[in-house]
């Protein structure tokens, strides 16, 4: 959700960026009030002013982990 998110606040103009960069980069604090704090680092590309790719990453807390078999 944090990639949606970025592209969201900056596609409807929440969030300032340099429209002359190609990339812009924010970082999303969530969980710090949990005692969980994660840092998710998202990257948005822009070009002729529209979103045209988020690539999202970071570092979490893993609470629980588990494999899906279909």
């Amino acid at each position: 959700m944090a990639g949606a998110l970025g592209a969201y606040l900056l596609a409807n103009g929440v969030f300032d960026y340099d429209p002359e960069a190609s990339t812009t980069h924010m970082v999303i604090e969530q969980g710090f009030e949990m005692g969980r704090p994660s840092l998710i680092e998202v990257e948005v590309d822009i070009r002729d002013g529209m979103v045209v790719e988020v690539r999202v990453g970071g570092q979490v807390v893993v609470v629980i982990e588990g494999e899906l078999i279909l």
